[in-house]
C-alpha cells in the first residue's frame, strides 16, 4: 500500500507512506484539492485508501493560519490563488 513513490515537487523519490506519515498537513491539503490530476492523483488515492477524508473547512483553516502568521510579521494583505491554493503576501501594502 505504501509502495507508491512520489514523483512531484519536494517529495519526489519518497514513498507515499513516508509523505503521509511525516508530512500529514500536505496529505490533508492533497485530499482537499478539488480536481487532483497528473502526478498528485495516485497520492490522493493512497491517502483516501488510508482513510483520510476531504474536509470542506481545510482550505479556510489554512488561510486563517496564514493570516495570523502574516499579521505577526506586519503583512496585512495577501493574494490567494484559487486554482492552486497558493497564498502570496503583498509587500508594501498599507
Amino acid at each position: 500500500m505504501g509502495d507508491g513513490i512520489a514523483s512531484f515537487g519536494k517529495h519526489r523519490g519518497r514513498t507515499f507512506q513516508d509523505v503521509y506519515d511525516n508530512e500529514h498537513e500536505y496529505a490533508i491539503w492533497a485530499v482537499n484539492v478539488q480536481y487532483p490530476s497528473g502526478l498528485l492523483r495516485p497520492f490522493v488515492d493512497y491517502c483516501l485508501a488510508r482513510g483520510l477524508q476531504p474536509n470542506a473547512d481545510a482550505g479556510r483553516d489554512t488561510v486563517q493560519r496564514f493570516a495570523l502568521a502574516a499579521k505577526r510579521q506586519g503583512i496585512t494583505e495577501f493574494q490567494i490563488y484559487a486554482s492552486s491554493g497558493r497564498v502570496v503576501p503583498r509587500f508594501g501594502a498599507s
